[in-house]
């Protein structure tokens, strides 16, 4: 093989693909912040800049991955390199959990500096600015497994496992179904196409109209089902693609 599956390449990748999925996983904490500053619009605002910025380095994972697809990568060394990709991102949104209340400060820093800034430069405020903001609410959320709903959790979990592994399985259908490899690629879209339906038409909708009540409860009940829901996805997809590991 012209570019070998070293340590590098796993390494790059793993890297990549964590930090896409911490990014977008708290883009969903901005609507907190959002919440706390009663600027709801703003939160829903940022939440979809940080997604958009969460999708940059997925066309590098894919180039790389379909690169090692068509150079016949084994199957065994494919399904190593997607196990060991969910295992350290894994890691990463369960590091999330520890960080929610840092991160809705920082939120609410840059909505506070975006009342005179552009975006980039209220983001680069928030960042690197030491002025002290009055405005600033200290938040208090506190994760606990007593605050999740199964059923909101259930659909949060099958919705992310689509969105943030459907490409790594798709990819590894293609590697084993040679002939069929252009076909079971475009399984992706399909499966993607799901869990766009199922965010579209429960979970954004269900979280919105909690944010938009004044029952602190409801919408913090919500929040953390779906939240944890992304959380127990990449344990799900790193559970499976180890069972595939142990079995070929």
């Amino acid at each position: 093989m012209i570019f070998p599956v070293d340590f590098l390449t796993i390494s790059i990748l793993t890297l990549l693909y964590s930090v896409a999925l911490f990014i977008e996983q708290i883009a969903l904490i901005s609507n907190i912040a959002g919440k706390i500053q009663s600027k709801l619009s703003q939160g829903l605002s940022f939440q979809h800049a940080t997604y958009a910025l969460s999708r940059a380095p997925i066309p590098i994972i894919l180039v790389i991955l379909s690169y090692l697809i068509e150079t016949n990568i084994s199957l065994r060394d494919f399904v190593l390199i997607c196990f060991i990709m969910c295992l350290f991102a894994t890691f990463g949104l369960l590091l999330s959990l520890k960080f929610i209340n840092p991160v809705i400060i920082f939120y609410q820093r840059v909505i506070i500096f975006h009342e005179s800034n552009t975006l980039p430069r209220s983001t680069y405020l928030a960042i690197f600015s030491k002025a002290s903001n009055d405005s600033l609410i200290e938040p208090k959320l506190d994760f606990s497994y007593k605050n999740l709903n199964f059923r909101k959790t259930f659909f949060s979990c099958i919705a992310f496992f689509f969105l943030g592994t459907a490409f790594l399985f798709s990819f590894s259908f293609a590697n084993y179904f040679i002939e069929f490899r252009l076909t079971i690629s475009q399984l992706t879209n399909f499966l993607q196409g799901f869990a766009v339906m199922i965010l579209s038409f429960y979970i954004n909708p269900m979280f919105s109209r909690s944010i938009d009540q004044n029952n602190s409860e409801y919408w913090m009940h919500n929040f953390y089902s779906i939240y944890f829901g992304r959380v127990l996805a990449l344990i799900t997809a790193t559970i499976l693609f180890g069972l595939v590991l142990l079995m070929i």
